[in-house]
């Protein structure tokens, strides 16, 4: 039932690309604002299709160099060998090609109504897409905004302006869109606006708190879901190591981060950059201890676990409801802005109240400053120790990494969280389903939000609301029905603890609730990095 698209993305490091051999020594291939010499020979178009072919993958991810004509002749390529493919942006974005007016860096439309004449062509994704949104400066001064200026206008009105830069764009370009986020925002605006939203785990994430948000959006608004495991990280440790920082994560991780990402049953899921899977030698490809990891779960793990549900089928015990504002942190984003980037709406106590409303269902195990590593309490960076200098990069890749006893895991990847999704202002009934709780938070409400909410306690539920709302709901709080309400000071204090506290579950699981049973995650080896799962069919759900 739940068919599971996989892919694999193209090297960043470990090798020029064989559709761009030379101009990948003229552009940026990663997001670290250094350039970095392929590794490896360069492979021949051939023996390239060819390991893709064995790795068993779906689909290619593919960003391209912005050198159309070369993309133009690969198009020709992947059609003749009737390989899928996405067209993403990153190597535009980094490189500063950007569509006029914005800080989006934008493929031609030319390229793209090429692509489309390919019945392989399956869409365009945007790279980090809420990041650069974020921050405008990420790749350099002078920039625009990804989607919309967020100067002089209130959250609402941002809001309502990206929905629109992006509509437009899907207009333009006739295909479906992709956003890849890094961080826990704006999932559900961009859903709203019609794009396919792709969380990534793995990376720096809190996965629970990332994955409720994305799927409670992808199900709001009813959108395909992708997932990006990303092996780019914080973490060092003896293993096959590309650069410090790639991967970042054990291959036991790894092997935790695909099953993962696949049993949420996305419509496609693909592993960023190839480069951590395999070398290019004399011989030809040879496959790393993730490269074998990555065999076995296509060609092996995938077949003998069928899902008996896709991730429109998500429902929740717990229902989370907030106005989608768009910070990562309690101090601001990284360059200090506020909600979608403006320098104006700084977060407060409202905005960040989602915060500290997810502190507290992931039992306190996440930060209770920031949505993800960074800016937060946890904020370090092992790899930090190892300079990348022309001399040190010398010396890469390595086949074990740093000495066993220098390993670390400053992220771990699992955290408990009992059947938990997010959603925005604009929440119907039948998103909420039969939530035994629900939780207000968050700086606005939508014009239905106070009835959808009552309409739910009414028929049995458990309404958190803050005390800063308690005017808006005060025509329903009396109506309370086979449920109850719950008016709380804040959601760091006593009051709020003592009302969820019967709906937490327990420490030591992560439950995703499908409408035919529910997905145990757990951490039994209590290492962080090594997940079992267990599917109990519930036929009464």
């Amino acid at each position: 039932m739940g068919r599971v698209f996989i892919g694999i993305q193209n090297s960043v490091i470990g090798f020029n690309d064989p559709f761009h051999p030379q101009s990948c020594d003229r552009y940026l291939r990663t997001g670290e604002q250094q350039f970095f010499a392929a590794q490896d020979p360069t492979p021949s178009v051939e023996s390239y299709l060819d390991m893709i072919r064995e790795l068993g993958v779906d689909f290619y991810m593919h960003h391209a160099i912005p050198c159309e004509q070369e993309t133009e002749r690969m198009i020709d390529i992947l059609t003749e060998a009737k390989l899928p493919f996405i067209l993403g942006n990153e190597f535009y974005s980094i490189n500063r090609v950007y569509a006029p007016g914005t800080g989006r860096g934008e493929l031609s439309p030319g390229l793209v109504q090429k692509a489309r004449t390919s019945p392989y062509f399956m869409g365009l994704l945007y790279d980090e897409t809420e990041h650069v949104q974020l921050h405008s400066s990420q790749y350099g001064e002078g920039g625009g905004y990804q989607w919309a200026d967020p100067h002089g206008k209130s959250a609402g009105r941002i809001e309502a302006d990206i929905c629109e830069a992006i509509r437009a764009a899907s207009q333009k370009f006739g295909v479906p869109l992709y956003s890849e986020h890094v961080f826990p925002v704006m999932y559900h605006t961009f859903s709203r606006a019609g794009m396919r939203v792709c969380p990534k785990v793995l990376k720096e994430e809190f996965q629970p708190l990332q994955l409720a948000a994305a799927m409670g959006a992808a199900k709001q608004y009813g959108q395909p879901l992708g997932i990006c495991v990303d092996l780019w990280g914080m973490d060092v440790g003896h293993w096959f190591t590309r650069l410090w920082g790639l991967p970042a994560h054990s291959p036991e991780e790894f092997k935790s981060g695909l099953q993962l990402a696949y049993y949420m049953a996305p419509s496609m899921m693909f592993v960023e950059n190839m480069d951590a899977l395999l070398r290019n030698t004399e011989k030809g490809f040879c496959y790393t201890e993730f490269g074998e990891i990555f065999l076995d779960f296509v060609h092996n793990f995938v077949p003998e676990h069928p899902l008996p549900y896709t991730h429109l089928d998500v429902a929740c015990d717990i229902a989370v409801i907030r106005a989608d504002d768009a910070c990562i942190a309690k101090s601001g984003n990284f360059d200090g802005s506020g909600l979608f980037g403006s320098k104006d709406l700084l977060p407060d106590a409202r905005t960040n109240s989602f915060i500290d409303v997810m502190y507290t269902l992931l039992h306190k195990t996440c930060s209770h400053e920031a949505l993800t590593y960074h800016k937060s309490e946890f904020d370090m960076i092992p790899l930090g120790k190892y300079p990348r200098t022309e001399e040190t990069l010398r010396t890469l890749p390595l086949a074990h990494g740093v000495p066993k006893e220098e390993e670390t895991l400053c992220h771990p990847i699992f955290h408990p969280l009992n059947q938990a999704l997010v959603f925005d202002q604009y929440v119907r009934p039948e998103d909420i389903g039969d939530a035994r709780l629900l939780v207000v938070c968050g700086s606005r409400l939508g014009p239905s939000t106070v009835e959808t909410v009552a309409e739910r306690v009414r028929a049995g539920a458990l309404a958190v609301i803050p005390a800063y709302f308690e005017a808006e709901f005060a025509g329903v709080l009396e109506e309370s029905g086979r449920g109850g309400w719950a008016v709380v000071p804040d959601f760091t204090g006593p009051v709020f603890q003592a009302a969820v506290e019967p709906y937490l579950g327990k420490k030591d699981e992560w439950k995703i609730r499908f409408k035919s049973g529910i997905l145990t995650v757990k951490n039994p080896a209590g290492d962080g990095k090594t997940l079992t799962f267990h599917w109990e069919e519930e036929l009464s759900l």
